[in-house]
């Protein structure tokens, strides 16, 4: 038999919880701040939280997984800036590490730049483009410059054949 939660905040505390996560994934930090910015308290914004955790609909490891994966494949962050937004939701250290250096084994850093260099500048003549302003915006996305400087040489080589 499943015990009644005699702390009516805390129901209504989840159901909050519920809303915001079926968004999309949170982070407990970033769920955290939501539910406080709502008004609850933190005892029974810590306890919410745990109950989700033991749900297994709060997991900062599956969480910065998801979010890093969709980062670099869809928008095009590189690693640097994807580690620095994992930060801001309150992402443990060992946690970002271990899920960039799992992404870096699974997918090829070069060939993102490839495809944002395609998708950003497919259609612009890059004659009238300097290219310390193409690596400046791939930097600013958070890519390394070691990653940048092979494939933009040879993304500009390869447009000039066509």
């Amino acid at each position: 038999m499943k015990m009644r939660n005699l702390n009516p905040d805390i129901d209504k505390i989840k159901e909050v919880s519920y809303r915001y996560i079926k968004f999309r994934f949170r982070s407990e930090y970033e769920l955290k701040m939501l539910l406080r910015k709502k008004g609850y308290v933190d005892y029974d914004i810590d306890n919410c939280i745990s109950q989700l955790k033991k749900e297994g609909l709060l997991d900062d490891k599956r969480f910065a997984k998801f979010y890093a994966y969709d980062s670099l494949t869809i928008k095009f962050k590189g690693p640097l800036k994807i580690k620095n937004e994992l930060e801001n939701f309150g992402i443990e250290g060992y946690i970002i590490e271990d899920t960039i250096d799992e992404l870096m084994k699974e997918i090829d850093i070069k060939e993102i730049v490839r495809e944002y260099l395609e998708k950003k500048y497919r259609n612009i003549d890059l004659n009238k483009i300097e290219k310390h302003k193409i690596v400046g915006n791939l930097y600013r996305r958070g890519f390394m410059i070691y990653d940048i400087e092979g494939v933009l040489n040879d993304y500009i080589d390869y447009r000039k054949e066509d």
